[in-house]
């Protein structure tokens, strides 16, 4: 990785535990944010492709993402550069807003991934496997909300901790 990239990767980083540091993750409204809720669609499961595909990883903590090393080919990274964790809190249960911003000029791409939640320690408390994002137009996004299922950890088990991308897929049509 290039000395710019890496300085960048850890800037984010850090903007992020500071992010997190003071918004926090405990309580339904997730520390000193207003609490309030918005809207985004959801959907899940797989879903089919007949073109190529890329792979990768990220992760995040208090909403700003880094990417992860899931491969070093630049159809890896592509898929790594479009999606991106919006949001990762407590909120009644585990939740995470993922979007993926099609960067493509040409061709429509759909999303697979799987999410990790975990704890301060890097302990991971929930995998939500098989979310997608189908059919994203050039230049468009589309966002997706994941929930850990109700009672998978307590309120207290969260505090400090993250979320990651993982098995990152982008399909083309």
């Amino acid at each position: 990785m290039s000395n710019v990239k890496t300085r960048h990767v850890r800037a984010v980083a850090v903007f992020g535990i500071v992010v997190f540091a003071l918004t926090g993750a405990r309580g339904s409204g997730g520390g000193g944010c207003s609490g309030g809720s918005s809207s985004s669609s959801s959907s899940s499961g797989g879903s089919s492709s007949s073109g190529g595909s890329d792979s990768g990883s990220t992760s995040t903590s208090g909403g700003s993402t880094t990417v992860g090393t899931g491969g070093s080919s630049s159809s890896q990274r592509g898929a790594a550069r479009d999606l991106k964790i919006e949001t990762c809190t407590y909120d009644s249960g585990l939740v995470s807003r993922v979007r993926a911003t099609n960067t493509s000029s040409s061709s429509t791409y759909s999303y697979e991934f799987d999410l990790e939640f975990t704890d301060a320690s890097g302990t991971v408390l929930h995998t939500a496997e098989d979310n997608s994002i189908p059919s994203v137009p050039p230049g468009e996004s589309a966002t997706v909300e994941v929930k850990a299922p109700a009672g998978t950890v307590d309120d207290g088990g969260t505090s400090g901790g993250s979320c990651k991308l993982t098995d990152l897929e982008r399909s083309s049509f």
